[in-house]
């Protein structure tokens, strides 16, 4: 029987695996299998007979068998060891042509892993896709998030059999299945964008026939609304009013932040829809360094009821705009003929 123990991937002693074949996160596929060849023919058991060459032969097999894999590569770059923690030796090396690396020197796997070329993979459970709202704050932050999950386990009052001395099971019906909410925890990176999936291992559904793994929990990140803010990407979008004598003059305003507050200066004469921004103030761009920015979108309060002194000043003003030039007319003048 071939040896379908799952390969851990993740001990607290794992190095990164772009940092184990010596290359960057911008590396194409090219420059990831010749880092691979070049490391693994040095490192290659028929080779190499010194003390820890076979270690490090598995350590740069296994860093290849994710980043040369594109689904693989994208679920470690956004989460991580937990990302591709799940993976048999056959899941990492059932696809890859290792005669095309190592030639004369054969395939060392199925000795090294347990992997049988031409073993044929179970047969696993369907995947489940759920869609979650995220708030920004957990966005900011990043960190765990607990959902609730309606999945299907084996019953375990008749061990999925479905019979129970030869008569249906009464809890599954003969199904050899149950439903049950289950609490499931997932790590939400920072700065995730809308539509991003997060892979949990074996927390989809159970296959109905055969003792194949479950299949994958795959959690579909949105962005929950917020009170304050909207998003795009890493940017963040907060609309105030001020009234128009501060538009005028210029003024400063307190202005809330997913952190602390920030104080903004508005410049004197601003129009309705600018938008000023805040550097730094948005979220952290997802799998990139730095933060997106904080917009500022201001609008203006325009009076309404006004009392007679506040009517009599205002057409003051207006009377001073027109003197200044009375061939045109300013956009407070037009202001004022509407209040």
């Amino acid at each position: 029987m071939p040896n379908t123990k799952k390969h851990t991937m993740s001990t607290p002693t794992k190095r990164d695996y772009y940092e184990v074949l010596g290359v960057s996160k911008q590396a194409d596929a090219k420059q990831i299998k010749d880092a691979f060849r070049e490391l693994a023919m040095r490192y290659h058991p028929d080779r190499n007979k010194e003390a820890g060459a076979e270690e490090r032969f598995k350590e740069i097999a296994e860093a290849y068998a994710i980043l040369s894999d594109p689904e693989k590569k994208r679920q470690y770059d956004l989460q991580g060891f937990e990302g591709v923690s799940s993976f048999t030796p056959d899941d990492l090396f059932g696809g890859i042509n290792f005669e095309d690396v190592f030639g004369f020197f054969g395939d060392p796997f199925e000795r090294l892993f347990g992997r049988h070329r031409f073993y044929q993979r179970k047969q696993r459970g369907d995947d489940i896709e759920l869609l979650i709202d995220v708030p920004l704050s957990k966005i900011m932050s990043g960190g765990s998030e607990k959902i609730q999950v309606a999945r299907q386990e084996q019953c375990e009052f008749c061990h999925g059999s479905g019979i129970i001395i030869e008569k249906p099971c009464s809890q599954c019906l003969g199904t050899g299945l149950l439903t049950k909410e289950k609490i499931i925890e997932v790590v939400i990176p920072p700065g995730v964008e809308d539509g991003t999936i997060l892979r949990v291992a074996r927390q989809g559904r159970v296959v109905s026939e055969g003792d194949g793994p479950p299949g994958d929990l795959l959690v579909i990140v949105q962005t929950a609304k917020d009170p304050h803010f909207q998003r795009s990407g890493a940017d963040l979008f907060y609309s105030t009013s001020i009234p128009v004598y501060d538009a005028v003059l210029g003024t400063k305003i307190r202005v809330p932040t997913l952190g602390d507050d920030v104080i903004v200066k508005v410049a004197s004469g601003t129009k309705a829809q600018t938008s000023l921004r805040v550097k730094g103030k948005g979220l952290p761009k997802f799998q990139h360094s730095g933060y997106g920015d904080l917009f500022v979108v201001i609008d203006l309060q325009i009076p309404e009821n006004l009392k007679s002194e506040e009517k009599k000043l205002y057409e003051e003003l207006r009377t001073l705009a027109q003197d200044k030039d009375p061939s045109k007319t300013s956009w407070f003048s037009r202001l004022t003929d509407n209040i």
